[in-house]
């Protein structure tokens, strides 16, 4: 990302073990990969990838703070900040992991673009693959860092040292769904980026740049959930409600007026 950073600050996160609860804290250093698990498409008999297939049972909700550098005021500010702005369809999703940080799981969603409704992306591109923060995850590499620790039971222990598949989901970041329709404002990432074998892109701002369309056809971010702490009630980020209303009407009126235009 060249224009502006994204600073994960103090996340705290309770997570449900087998037995028990476990509270650790976690600092994200960066939102890249350095590696991903690619699914196999050389066979023709390939199973379709389904997001109740993909994703594994019930997701652990993970909450976090986000802090943003340069963010910007307006709509046009925010677009501004991407190479371009999509709207596509999530036709596929992979696995990713990282050997630098172990404990932070990450998706790589395929988007079939329907329209690029500002910015550029190079002709030849009918899809993008846009890495997502969250998805699948063993329980013993999210918590590496706490397996050891004394203050655990023994049957607290067991479960976080043990390689059971589970979902994780920030609450920055809304997980990708297999059909679902988005309006993305999109950085990309050069090959071999951390050692991922081709381009792939980001969102801006981590789920600021994602818009979900709805059942009515907005396209809306996701509602960020309340931080826990701060004991004043008070969002510790420098984004509100206010800001979700501006960037969502901003987004929906660009792709009316795209409609228009075509």
């Amino acid at each position: 990302m060249k224009n502006f950073k994204i600073l994960i600050v103090g996340l705290i996160s309770c997570i449900a073990l087998i037995g028990g609860i476990s509270l650790y804290t976690s600092h994200h250093a960066s939102l890249k990969i350095s590696e991903v698990k690619t699914i196999n498409t050389k066979s023709s008999k390939r199973k379709k990838i389904t997001n109740k297939k993909f994703y594994k049972g019930n997701i652990r909700e993970i909450p976090g703070d986000t802090l943003f550098v340069d963010y910007p005021k307006s709509f046009n500010g925010l677009i501004s900040k991407g190479k371009a702005t999509i709207l596509g369809t999530v036709t596929n999703l992979q696995d990713a992991s990282n050997d630098s940080l172990p404990n932070r799981p990450m998706t790589m969603a395929t988007i079939a673009i329907d329209q690029i409704l500002a910015g550029k992306l190079d002709k030849q591109e009918t899809k993008v693959k846009v890495l997502f923060m969250g998805g699948n995850i063993a329980n013993n590499k999210l918590l590496r860092d706490v397996s050891n620790k004394d203050y655990l039971t023994p049957q607290q222990r067991e479960a976080a040292q043990s390689n059971k598949i589970i979902t994780v989901k920030y609450s920055y970041m809304p997980l990708p769904q297999i059909g679902k329709k988005y309006a993305l404002i999109i950085s990309p990432e050069k090959k071999g980026v951390n050692g991922i074998p081709e381009v792939f892109y980001m969102p801006i701002y981590s789920g600021k740049g994602v818009f979900i369309r709805n059942s009515k056809g907005q396209y809306l971010r996701e509602v960020e959930p309340q931080p826990v702490g701060g004991g004043d009630g008070t969002k510790s980020s420098n984004t509100s409600e206010n800001d979700d209303s501006i960037m969502n009407q901003g987004m929906n009126n660009l792709i009316r007026k795209s409609n228009t235009a075509n």
